[in-house]
């Protein structure tokens, strides 16, 4: 953990993602100095760090303040960020920046995005195998909660769920159609999750470019993300030496048959037994997509920030 306390802005501190950053930082031997900002939606509202009662402020009261590192887990809209402190985006934010990971140099000034989180929990599984045999090509199919909406596509998928169970019309204002007691296939949004998985993972796996393939549906579940994977080997490979990769790897968890339930919360990404047919393994994973796949990546960047200074 870092030695010594940094100044870190967080846009969106009231955001699922914004959450789960201050959770992981308030961890810290030597916690940062905060503070949380927003353009409009939660100003003024109050959230808690370390114990601590603290206000969201007008995000552009803030941006002349030494900050070591601005985290942006909310939308910013046409606010423009300094030049000087380290940027880290986390999906959905629209925010151009470059492509990162954690173990990747990083220094003030630099402006760098969180892979989007299917993306990132894939490429951990890939890595893993890589001590077994080399994966040439994914297909993955994705069943993502309403957190992959944000904060807003819980609180919709909520009020539907009420609204439904007392016979009324649910609201649908953040979702694309209803959610409640449904499943939504997500080819038809204009963010293109598919498309941003895709790319992102040819981008942190350059190797399987062109042979990476996914379908993700919406489910009314709250947070967190499952998938059936389906990886392609290079060479002939155990069952066994597979199952020893996967158990090695320290982002991983083997179980029986994870669920949403084990993964919430979780620093780690559950996956179930792998099974082999010829060179083509099948694996199930389940992981809390919002911690593990965005805002734990964001802090272990700020993590290299501290140890670069």
């Amino acid at each position: 953990m870092p030695a010594s306390a940094m100044n870190v802005l967080i846009v969106g501190p009231l955001s699922a993602a914004g959450e789960q950053v201050l959770d992981a930082l308030a961890g810290w031997a030597t916690p940062p100095r905060i503070a949380g900002a927003d353009v409009e939606a939660t100003v003024g509202q109050d959230f808690e760090f370390r114990g601590e009662a603290m206000r969201v402020l007008d995000v552009r009261k803030l941006l002349a303040a030494p900050w070591d590192a601005i985290v942006v887990a909310a939308p910013l809209a046409d606010v423009e960020l300094p030049a000087g402190p380290l940027v880290v985006a986390l999906p959905g934010v629209g925010l151009e920046a470059g492509l990162t990971l954690p173990g990747v140099p990083v220094e003030r000034g630099a402006r760098l995005r969180t892979p989007d989180p299917l993306a990132a929990l894939v490429a951990e599984v890939l890595s893993a195998l890589e001590g077994a045999t080399r994966p040439t090509a994914v297909e993955v199919v994705a069943l993502d909660a309403a957190s992959a909406v944000g904060r807003p596509g819980m609180d919709e998928l909520r009020d539907q769920t009420i609204e439904l169970l007392n016979f009324r019309e649910p609201p649908v204002k953040v979702l694309p159609q209803r959610l409640a007691f449904e499943v939504l296939p997500r080819a038809q949004e204009p963010a293109d999750p598919a498309g941003a998985f895709t790319r992102d993972l040819a981008a942190l796996r350059p190797g399987l470019a062109g042979h990476i393939f996914a379908t993700r549906v919406l489910v009314p579940a709250f947070v967190g993300l499952t998938a059936t994977l389906r990886i392609e080997l290079a060479a002939p490979t155990t069952a066994a030496d597979v199952q020893a990769a996967l158990a090695r790897h320290p982002a991983l968890q083997l179980g029986e048959a994870p669920t949403l339930a084990d993964a919430i919360g979780e620093d780690v990404i559950h996956v179930g037994p792998p099974t082999l047919r010829g060179q083509v393994l099948h694996l199930w994973l389940a992981a809390d997509d919002t911690r593990v796949g965005a805002a734990l990546l964001a802090v272990r960047i700020l993590e290299g920030l501290e140890a670069s200074r």
